[in-house]
């Protein structure tokens, strides 16, 4: 080895140990700015130190932090991003209780809803969007109180199919029951039944209306169309006692609540 390459050598190693110091001191710069952007919950600063940190150190559970706040304050495309970095800090800082509280906390209260509705959105514009994608979308506009953009994005699909479809009506009087429009909902369901065969859900439906309304004789009604398709279900039975109860009709409700226990 030449004198040169020696020097060389030791000119490398010297810029190496000079340099780590200078790292760390900038990551803990960079979480000290991002704690102040989290403290004074200022967006502008808080998205610059996000930025910032990621670059030094992706992993950092201040990050996973400051992710998780962003998407709170309306940035739904992070949503991912800060589950990740939380799991991700999660995984390398395990006994870190406030982070597994972050998470709990993000999870159930993300914007899961809000990032399905705008593709639910879509899918139910399609020419035949399906039953269950009708279900979805009626679960989630209600679950993000958007019921009143539910109803009518659904009003407006059946005005194009003149009332003649029989999923959009009952996704449409599912939003009603929601939005406690029990006549309009009932109205919705005796179209669909018009339309097509009654299912368990059609005969659910008008149950609880009619339970909410306390019209015990058309909920009674309801119980036995229910018990028509599934005459051995103990739960079925139950409900009819409930109602036999309610209309003084205790011996009946006896019988029958002995019949679900056996």
């Amino acid at each position: 080895m030449t004198i040169r390459q020696l020097a060389l050598g030791v000119v490398l190693i010297l810029a190496m140990t000079t340099h780590l110091p200078v790292a760390v001191a900038s990551v803990q710069e960079m979480e000290a700015a991002l704690g102040s952007a989290l403290q004074a919950d200022h967006r502008v600063e808080l998205r610059k130190a996000v930025a910032a940190l990621k670059k030094a150190d992706p992993l950092n559970p201040l990050l996973a932090q400051g992710l998780v706040r962003l998407v709170g304050m309306g940035d739904d495309a992070l949503v991912y991003e800060a589950l990740f970095t939380l799991n991700q800090a999660i995984a390398k800082h395990p006994e870190n209780i406030s982070l597994k509280r972050t998470r709990a906390l993000f999870i159930v209260s993300a914007p899961w809803q809000r990032l399905a509705l705008a593709d639910l959105e879509m899918v139910i514009d399609a020419e035949d969007p399906g039953a269950v994608a009708l279900q979805v979308f009626v679960d989630a506009s209600a679950g993000n109180d958007r019921s009143d953009l539910g109803e009518a994005r659904l009003t407006k699909l059946l005005a194009a199919k003149k009332n003649r479809d029989a999923d959009l009506l009952r996704a449409r009087a599912d939003i009603r029951y929601i939005r406690g429009n029990f006549e309009g909902a009932l109205q919705d369901r005796a179209a669909a039944i018009a339309l097509s065969t009654p299912n368990l859900d059609d005969h659910l439906l008008c149950y609880r209306i009619h339970s909410k309304q306390g019209k015990e004789f058309a909920a009674l009604a309801d119980v036995d169309a229910l018990r028509e398709l599934l005459p051995e279900d103990r739960g079925v039975m139950r409900m009819r006692a409930a109602v036999l109860i309610r209309l003084g009709r205790s011996a009946e409700a006896d019988e029958m609540l002995l019949k679900a226990n056996r």
